[in-house]
């Protein structure tokens, strides 16, 4: 078998993209998971944790809750700190998602919201120019193997990461869409409220419980020990919550001058994040770390055939 049927056949790719830029698993983020991630902080040495919302009207309608990835995309490429930002957008027919390089800023909006599904946005590295600069958004493990493609090929992308606990495939929407008559073309949002929810331009909703959403997640996401993407730049998620507001982990002084710039250009709201909420997403994130553990012994056996 080819190593990528390998990791076809036990469930354990996350379809990130890298070994489509690279025509290699060299860089492949579930073979080439630290050690040091299923021992270490779980939330990393972030400089700073903040909560943050969008203050673009459009963006904030728009967006998943607070808005603040897409408006960092935004500032990110109007200030001329890169000139594609990779992410991710609804597709149609069978298709859920795509990936996307945005290179204006009024684009970003297109990237805009959580597509909870499976999506090749690191292939997109393979249409952009590195060396002028790349914004990449994505989860865990599209951050992982960001920083590994970063370090082979010495290029400086910024990397905004967005908290996951886990991914689905893409059957789940797929099933969703024909119980209740609907095409990809239809969703407005999806989210995860407690239960898995599929928000529809016509105001329809679709709910399922998240024991049965987690029927379709893959074992790469079950021994992925990360919660937060601690080799991000700025990390964002929404956990615990109210809505409309993200919690933001800074992890570099390139993350804290964006953050500096969205809100000295009026388009970041920031505020000191509670400690009662940091405390809760540790806990969150130190059982994802250690139920991540148990899965990852399980499959080093095969990570070792890939290797």
């Amino acid at each position: 078998m080819k190593r990528r049927e390998v990791l076809l056949s036990h469930d354990l790719c996350s379809n990130c993209g890298i070994c489509m830029a690279t025509k290699s698993l060299d860089l492949c983020p579930q073979v080439n998971i630290p050690d040091e991630l299923y021992e270490s902080d779980p939330l990393g040495q972030p400089r700073a944790i903040v909560l943050a919302q969008s203050r673009m009207k459009e963006l904030l309608e728009r967006a998943q809750d607070g808005g603040t990835v897409t408006t960092l995309a935004y500032v990110a490429l109007d200030s001329n700190i890169v000139k594609y930002v990779l992410g991710c957008r609804l597709g149609k027919g069978e298709v859920v998602s795509l990936p996307e390089v945005v290179e204006r800023p009024e684009d970003v909006v297109k990237i805009c919201g959580s597509k909870y599904t499976y999506t090749p946005v690191l292939a997109a590295l393979s249409r952009v120019d590195v060396s002028k600069g790349v914004c990449v958004t994505g989860v865990p493990c599209q951050i992982r193997a960001t920083k590994l493609f970063e370090e082979k090929h010495n290029a400086n992308l910024l990397k905004i990461g967005i908290l996951c606990s886990s991914n689905f495939k893409r059957e789940l929407i797929l099933n969703i869409l024909k119980s209740s008559g609907k095409r990809v073309e239809d969703i407005a949002r999806m989210e995860v409220k407690r239960k898995f929810r599929v928000l529809f331009r016509d105001g329809n909703i679709v709910e399922i419980s998240m024991s049965e959403a987690k029927k379709y997640t893959c074992n790469c996401c079950r021994q992925c020990p990360e919660l937060v993407p601690r080799l991000s730049d700025i990390a964002v998620g929404s956990m615990f919550l109210p809505e409309k507001w993200n919690i933001v982990f800074v992890y570099s002084r390139r993350g804290e001058e964006l953050i500096d710039m969205a809100v000295k250009r009026g388009l970041l709201e920031v505020k000191d994040a509670p400690q009662e909420v940091v405390s809760k997403i540790r806990d969150f994130a130190l059982r994802k770390q250690r139920e991540s553990r148990k899965f990852r012994e399980e499959f080093l056996r095969v990570i070792g055939e890939i290797r």
